[in-house]
């Protein structure tokens, strides 16, 4: 067990912004235990924060490091103050492909809303956006 936790990845991250569905965070948050990512923040400033369903996400809310955010901005500066380097999901013409991204530099990459992708905020206070 220890030497499991010992190789989950502390330099990636996941933002997740206003995912309406608990099932779909949920659903992340296992993808992101599951390949060993450590840590991942949640920002809810339109939607209501969903309950996560305990049974659902029990083993990755016990080993996932989970942060709340009030705003995009916070979220953005505390990863900043960490090294992350911030992406944003958006077809943006500025875009790169996710596969071109340095995995072993600190990165942070922000998922959006299922209807609304991810805010203007987001887009525009990220370092870069990837498809």
């Amino acid at each position: 067990m220890r030497g499991t936790l010992e190789r989950r990845q502390a330099d990636l991250t996941i933002v997740i912004e206003d995912v309406h569905d608990p099932h779909n965070v949920s659903a992340m948050l296992r993808s992101c235990d599951a390949v060993g990512v450590a840590g991942a923040h949640l920002i809810y400033t339109v939607e209501e924060r969903p309950e996560l369903s305990k049974g659902v996400s029990a083993s990755a809310l016990r080993w996932i490091d989970l942060n709340s955010w009030e705003s995009v901005a916070d979220c953005y500066s505390a990863l900043r103050e960490r090294g992350f380097t911030i992406y944003t999901t958006s077809l943006t013409h500025e875009a790169i492909d996710l596969y071109d991204l340095d995995l072993t530099a600190p990165i942070a990459i922000l998922f959006g809303n299922e209807t609304r992708g991810a805010s203007a905020e987001a887009v525009a206070l990220a370092d870069g956006c990837v498809y």
